[in-house]
């Protein structure tokens, strides 16, 4: 009888595979009776090695390739997030706001100001538009006190809100907004901030569909008719 290198066991001379471990034997066994060792020619070590080796390198290679693809996010989402931060001084709120829309802020305040600012002063960045391009008769200045009394409607909601729950960040960003609609009513439309607070609440009391006719009324009643002889339109 002799023995499989592989698991020890004694098995037939004649056989070309070890019925115990299934281990091929392409020459020669070690004889148990011999007191020499012929020569084997398995390679079961030489493969175990190969299979070991090739491992690694598939680990590795993955690793690799995880760590290149993190690497390059994360360029990606800095140069991105830089782009945004412009495009926030330049009061472009919804650009700035669509380049990091699926960034994760995770606590960095110029990402949750860039944020907030799409939320609370998107209706401001329409009111500059419509300010920059010239407001020179009744349709332009009606459009403009659109914007800023929704705008402002919206931004006093958001921030007295007990379900919406802003951080300090957030609300200190609602603010800013929210100061900016009362400048700009007061120093265009000659609304008092008490007089913009309660057009808010009367907006808060009708449905949406009603809005433009309360807006109406307002500029008729308070905007236009006084300014109808002696207003001179600036540009």
């Amino acid at each position: 009888m002799n023995t499989c290198i592989n698991c020890g066991k004694n098995i037939n001379p004649d056989s070309l595979f070890c019925p115990f471990c299934g281990e091929k034997i392409l020459t020669a066994i070690t004889s148990a009776n011999d007191d020499k060792t012929e020569p084997i020619s398995s390679n079961a070590d030489a493969l175990f090695v190969k299979k070991t080796i090739s491992k690694k390198m598939f680990i590795t290679i993955i690793c690799v390739v995880a760590f290149v693809i993190v690497l390059i996010s994360v360029i990606i989402c800095e140069v991105k997030i830089s782009k945004a931060e412009s495009l926030y001084l330049q009061s472009e709120y919804l650009d700035a706001y669509s380049e990091i829309e699926y960034i994760p802020s995770l606590g960095r305040e110029k990402l949750i100001r860039i944020k907030t600012s799409y939320h609370a002063g998107w209706y401001y960045e329409m009111y500059l538009g419509e300010k920059q391009r010239g407001m020179d008769d009744d349709d332009d200045y009606t459009d403009g006190f659109d914007w800023l009394t929704t705008g402002l409607h919206f931004a006093l909601r958001d921030i007295n809100s007990e379900t919406k729950r802003l951080n300090s960040v957030e609300r200190d960003e609602y603010q800013k907004f929210i100061d900016s609609y009362y400048s700009e009513l007061s120093s265009t439309f000659n609304m008092s901030k008490n007089e913009a607070n309660a057009f808010s609440e009367k907006m808060s009391n009708h449905d949406t569909s009603e809005w433009d006719k309360l807006k109406e009324e307002w500029l008729d009643d308070n905007f236009f008719t006084k300014n109808s002889d002696d207003y001179e339109w600036w540009k």
